[in-house]
């Protein structure tokens, strides 16, 4: 939700419900922060709708994860214009249905039957 550069209150904030939750250190915070901003500067569409993808299936759950979204999006006063615009659309993907998600299993047993690779081809080329 950020604009042009990051407001210190909007950090302040995320120091606060890193310091609520105590899962990673600061470094580890700090790097998965940034994996998420490149996320979004990469491909903003895919990684939006990844969010959909990793949200619980709980309604309430889900709830309480946008309002922590909210906390850190209205920090630096009442989010406007195009900051608007996207805080809508994260409402949006958060009080939607949960995306399916495929079972833990599932890519073992796609990879199990996959079709075995096919031997490579013998080389014309002789070794000196």
């Amino acid at each position: 939700m950020a604009g042009p550069g990051v407001d210190e209150r909007a950090f302040n904030e995320l120091r606060q419900i890193r310091a609520e939750n105590q899962g990673l250190t600061l470094q580890a915070f700090k790097q998965v922060l940034r994996e998420q901003s490149f996320s979004l500067l990469l491909d903003r569409d895919a990684a939006l709708d990844g969010i959909a993808k990793m949200l619980p299936a709980d309604a309430d759950e889900r709830k309480a994860l946008l309002a922590i979204v909210h906390r850190i999006a209205e920090a630096a006063g009442p989010p406007s214009g195009e900051r608007a615009q996207r805080l809508a659309q994260i409402d949006e993907i958060f009080s939607g249905d949960p995306a399916p998600q495929l079972p833990e299993e599932a890519p073992r047993q796609i990879a199990a039957s996959a079709p075995a690779a096919a031997p490579a081809a013998k080389s014309r080329v002789k070794a000196r």
